[in-house]
């Protein structure tokens, strides 16, 4: 079973977009899939330490991130940004 939440549709596929939509963090993953197992794709433009947070909370062990933004780009809070020296150089 493949979950998804984008347009790149398919039949094996559960989508939570438009009138079935439901935020990543609302459903209850341990119904669906098999948390520690199971790959987490996010494209979804939000926070990735946030969301970091919420699959590591559901049980998820594997993470991707599409927009994994370096330092100066990108319109969320990344890995990469986080993992910058310059970030921390007041310390």
């Amino acid at each position: 079973n493949v979950v998804a939440g984008d347009d790149g549709r398919s039949s094996l596929s559960t989508y939570y977009t438009g009138s079935n939509f439901q935020d990543f963090n609302s459903i209850n993953w341990t119904e669906i899939v098999d948390p520690t197992t199971s790959l987490v794709f996010f494209d979804d433009h939000q926070a990735g330490i946030r969301r970091m947070e919420e699959a590591r909370a559901k049980g998820f062990k594997h993470v991707v991130f599409d927009d994994n933004y370096p330092p100066g780009h990108g319109d969320n809070t990344s890995g990469k940004k986080l993992c910058d020296p310059q970030l921390w150089s007041f310390l």
